[in-house]
């Protein structure tokens, strides 16, 4: 099990399910973690289980103003920023034939565009030298 003292960590819908998952392992590990999650109840347990590893932000992925306020965040409250984690993604499971443009725009939304943004946001911290993730 790798050891990730000191290493700042942001982990999109990490509040529950998978993300909730990444981001209680990480921090079993050692590492801080910015959960970025639309669910406020399962962000606040998720602090709850270890307020002085993780903080929560509740926000939509596909906002860069989101992105830019979870680095904050993570610099702010931890230090520094060492990784991000690109969990998070929303998509509607339909039949090929029954989805619409609007179910195609939030899957891309969440999936390319919040990456985009977050990939964006953190790469100013990311790239300072320092030990990265």
């Amino acid at each position: 099990m790798k050891n990730l003292e000191g290493k700042t960590v942001i982990v999109t819908g990490g509040a529950a399910g998978i993300g909730g998952a990444i981001t209680t392992e990480l921090t079993e590990r050692g590492a801080y973690v910015v959960a970025v999650d639309l669910n406020d109840d399962a962000g606040k347990e998720k602090v709850a289980t270890n307020p002085e590893k993780i903080a929560f932000l509740k926000g939509d992925i596909s906002k860069e103003s989101v992105a830019n306020e979870a680095v904050a965040l993570a610099v702010s409250k931890f230090g520094k920023l060492t990784s991000v984690v690109n969990n998070a993604h929303a998509s509607r499971q339909k039949p090929l034939m029954e989805l619409t443009d609007e179910d195609w725009a939030l899957s891309m939304e969440t999936g390319l565009k919040g990456t985009l943004h977050f990939m964006k946001a953190a790469y100013p911290e990311l790239k300072k030298p320092k030990d990265l993730l």
